[in-house]
């Protein structure tokens, strides 16, 4: 079975995946966890989703194929962020996980990395291929990882801010409606700060970007608060850059 499936991977190209969500006002990292099996003991390896590709497949199918493992591809936002291929990316660590595997250790890799951005009622949890299971880690909780998939995590977080100050690129990991408290505690979760709560709101109803749904929370046990969803036909602008985001300076 494995040798059917390997014969069809181009042992040189991997693709992988950043996937961040936000929950709980913490920004989340999907992680695949590879239990490795020596002799009696079992360890865990933590990687980022990835996959070699398909000799006849793009690299965009390949990484809607690594995402369609345990979300809609085509509901999602994702881009190319990055290519990995130092010449030391296989650690000593690394090559022996992945031979007790079964996988290529010995061939160099080159990484083309995609990140994504998942809404919460996006993520559907299931196992995926060669018996992976999958876990949302907070950013800031997240283990040594393999290769050098922290350093492409980092990549991801600085693209992430940038896209958020100029392309309000963040209302992707929110619900289609949402209160401007969940907006402001994602701004300062990614950005590492605080805002004055007047000062950011102000700014947000000013810019134009967001519009009050005239509805309110339900099933919450306090107050309910007011939902406010982005205006689509603006947020297209914004990101083709043909719309000024007023609130950058915050």
């Amino acid at each position: 079975m494995q040798k059917t499936i390997f014969s069809e991977l181009n042992p040189n190209i991997s693709v992988n995946c950043v996937t961040l969500g936000f929950a709980q006002n913490e920004l989340k990292v999907l992680v695949n966890i590879n239990e490795v099996k020596k002799g009696k003991n079992v360890s865990s390896v933590y990687a980022l989703p990835e996959s070699l590709i398909r000799h006849e497949e793009s690299l965009k199918d390949s990484a809607k194929r690594i995402l369609k493992d345990f979300t809609n591809p085509d509901k999602v936002y994702f881009e190319q962020l990055y290519t990995f291929g130092k010449v030391d990316r296989n650690k000593k660590h690394d090559i022996e996980w992945m031979r007790l595997l079964g996988l290529h250790a010995d061939e160099r890799l080159i990484s083309v990395t995609y990140f994504a951005l998942l809404k919460p009622d996006l993520f559907v949890s299931e196992q995926t291929l060669f018996d992976k299971k999958t876990e949302w880690i907070p950013f800031n909780k997240l283990p040594k990882l393999a290769f050098d998939h922290n350093d492409i995590v980092e990549k991801a977080l600085l693209t992430l801010k940038r896209k958020l100050k100029f392309e309000a690129l963040g209302i992707e990991l929110l619900p289609d409606n949402f209160t401007l408290s969940e907006l402001q505690a994602l701004y300062e979760t990614v950005l590492d700060t605080s805002f004055d709560k007047r000062n950011f709101r102000r700014k947000i109803l000013n810019s134009g970007l967001f519009e009050n749904t005239f509805k309110k929370q339900t099933a919450v046990t306090h107050k309910p608060a007011e939902l406010f969803t982005i205006n689509k036909e603006k947020y297209d602008l914004l990101r083709s850059g043909k719309f000024d985001l007023a609130f950058i300076n915050f």
